[in-house]
């Protein structure tokens, strides 16, 4: 695909893949996932991919803090489109 990624080593060496293919065909692979055979590793389906957003990791937290981070975000994102929401709104009384 083109993508920039990083394929985890153990489902390239369970598919018994190189970790550096020298050719893609793109419109192969995409059939070969499509195919409704289970029995041959095929990327889409059973090579998996990550690393598509590692860039942007700044820490590591724990799982407590992640949960904390994230509850705090979206009830912040939430007042932030409520806000916007109330702008858009027509005054009382005005017509």
């Amino acid at each position: 695909s083109g993508v920039n990624a990083n394929f985890l080593a153990a489902s390239l060496a369970a598919a018994n893949l190189d970790a550096a293919p020298s050719d893609v065909n793109i419109v192969g692979e995409l059939a070969e996932a499509l195919e409704t055979d289970s029995s041959q590793k095929t990327a889409w389906r059973d090579i998996w991919s990550a690393g598509h957003g590692v860039g942007s990791i700044t820490d590591i937290p724990t799982v407590t803090q992640l949960v904390d981070r994230l509850e705090a975000e979206y009830h912040a994102a939430l007042v932030a489109q409520q806000r916007q929401v109330a702008m858009l709104a027509p005054a009382a009384g005005s017509k």
